[in-house]
């Protein structure tokens, strides 16, 4: 017997307007999205062109897999995750649900634009504003550049299905905007699991369902976090089950025997684009370490402190990305950060 759960009204992050203004100021996070910008142009379907410019470009764009969405509903809709053992019955619903502005309206929005959201959570890889649209960027370029060395080794005359690589990697993330909000310390929101894997992977899947983009589409968006094959068929199916509950649409359109179709060298390919964590997270952390160790040389003291993440930590980050700064450290130490960020606090 599943337990009855009184859920209460989630606030919207109290520190997401401080993001924007943030990322704003950081030419890195204006370049990945202007990069972001030309890869969405390049797009050749209208569909998938249009349906990502307006996830991507417009900060007041429908979520469409939350509309008219209520507090029955929305109850519904986890007891039938829960049913197939998708989450917990710990979970909230503000776990799987993140608030929205307009929430359970015709048309409820993102509580932040994509511009200001972080690539992942508290400490992790990109973990700061605008940090999303950085990690978005490389990983649609990573996308590119595999299918470029697939024809480059076997054959100039492969061909790929180069709209779904480039749009996917910009999908695959795009739920993080109200998954990963921020407080007003700096920190996030925490993240919940859903059918085995980070819940923004499958809220973003409900999203692509919802909007009716192609099933082909939908498929290899779905691998970004593990291909179809070598023995990972049965995640990537319970991933677009659980979207589909969520979306309220019927799984059978994306696997209309039961199973899902043959894999295509681009789920690979996309499972490998979305594959930097092993740099991109020893980077954050260890440049969290180097960075609290230099604080007390820019006058920031408490690395609990709000003033810290706004003002020091995310305000570096957005600039350098933890990446760049790890390769700076890895040549020459603590002294070549201390050297990189000093232009932020003169």
């Amino acid at each position: 017997m599943v337990p009855v759960l009184v859920f209460l009204a989630a606030e919207m992050g109290a520190g997401n307007a401080r993001a924007v203004v943030t990322a704003a100021a950081s030419p890195l996070v204006q370049s990945s999205l202007r990069l972001i910008g030309r890869e969405i142009d390049s797009i050749q379907d209208v569909g998938v062109r249009r349906q990502t410019a307006d996830a991507i470009r417009n900060p007041k764009t429908c979520v469409a897999s939350r509309a008219h969405l209520t507090e029955e509903k929305r109850t519904a809709l986890r007891d039938k995750l829960l049913a197939e053992d998708f989450v917990s019955t710990t979970d909230a619903l503000s776990g799987i649900f993140p608030p929205l502005i307009e929430d359970g309206s015709a048309c409820p929005h993102l509580p932040q634009p994509f511009g200001a959201a972080p690539g992942s959570g508290n400490g992790s890889h990109h973990s700061y504003p605008g940090g999303l649209a950085v990690h978005e960027a490389f990983n649609s370029v990573s996308a590119q550049n595999f299918v470029r060395g697939y024809q480059r080794i076997y054959g100039t005359d492969l061909r790929f299905h180069e709209d779904v690589l480039i749009a996917a990697p910009l999908w695959h993330d795009w739920a993080k905007t109200f998954v990963f909000q921020w407080n007003a310390d700096g920190t996030e929101f925490q993240e919940i699991n859903i059918a085995g894997t980070p819940a923004h992977h499958i809220l973003g899947l409900a999203e692509a369902m919802a909007r009716d983009l192609p099933r082909e589409f939908v498929y290899v968006q779905a691998c970004s976090h593990a291909a179809p094959t070598l023995g990972n068929e049965k995640k990537v199916a319970d991933w677009i089950r659980a979207a589909a509950i969520l979306a309220q649409v019927d799984v059978s359109r994306y696997m209309p025997e039961g199973h899902l179709p043959p894999p295509r060298a681009e789920n690979v390919i996309h499972n490998l684009s979305d594959a930097d964590f092993p740099l991109s997270v020893p980077a954050v952390t260890g440049m969290d370490k180097v960075l609290k160790s230099l604080s007390p040389r820019f006058g920031f003291q408490d690395s609990a402190a709000s003033d810290y993440n706004w003002k020091y930590r995310h305000r570096a980050l957005s600039h350098f990305s933890a990446e760049r700064l790890f390769v700076l450290y890895s040549n020459g130490g603590a002294a070549a950060v201390e050297k990189e960020i000093a232009v932020l606090f003169r």
